[in-house]
């Protein structure tokens, strides 16, 4: 990725690393702030993967998938994709893990599997999509790029499989 950057209007400076106002930190100190980033960021992905996966439950429990699935619709058919898989690829826009083990555990048939995983993979989901703009927010990183990148991904993805498919 570029570096895409926010438009922030507030002056910073670049300082070079070895600033005297920067206090040394020792290897110990080092290893105790990568381990606790690590561990709350660990925990914080948990969270997106479990908040989007209670939510897409609830989402289909409750009917509001099905009408979320009706929107998919002209792109199934476009897709060819055929009555087994019908309605599996919403989900896996809102939730990558869920959605690519709901069309694998499908007997739909595999090149039709494939290009839906494809996709949901390319896309990521709205889960992936979150622990990423938690992420980058705490820089100046602009998320539009990411998301425009990530829908092209899904394109490409779908017309690459399409002509692999024709072989």
């Amino acid at each position: 990725f570029r570096n895409y950057k926010k438009n922030v209007t507030e002056n910073t400076e670049l300082t070079h690393p070895t600033s005297t106002n920067t206090p040394k930190k020792s290897i110990s100190m080092i290893l105790n702030d990568s381990i606790v980033t690590s561990a709350y960021n660990t925990i914080n992905i948990g969270s997106f993967i479990i908040f989007y996966s209670v939510v897409l439950e609830i989402f289909m429990l409750s009917g509001i998938m099905n009408a979320v699935n009706i929107l998919f619709l002209p792109i199934e058919s476009f897709l060819h994709i055929g009555p087994i898989l019908s309605g599996k690829l919403a989900p896996g826009l809102i939730e990558l893990s869920t959605g690519v083990n709901n069309i694998a555990n499908n007997s739909g048939s595999i090149p039709q599997k494939i290009l839906l995983i494809n996709i949901i993979i390319n896309w990521g989901g709205f889960s992936v999509h979150s622990q990423t703009n938690n992420i980058i927010q705490k820089s100046n990183i602009s998320f539009k790029p990411y998301i425009i990148g990530k829908l092209l991904q899904s394109v490409f993805s779908i017309i690459y499989t399409i002509l692999l498919s024709l072989f």
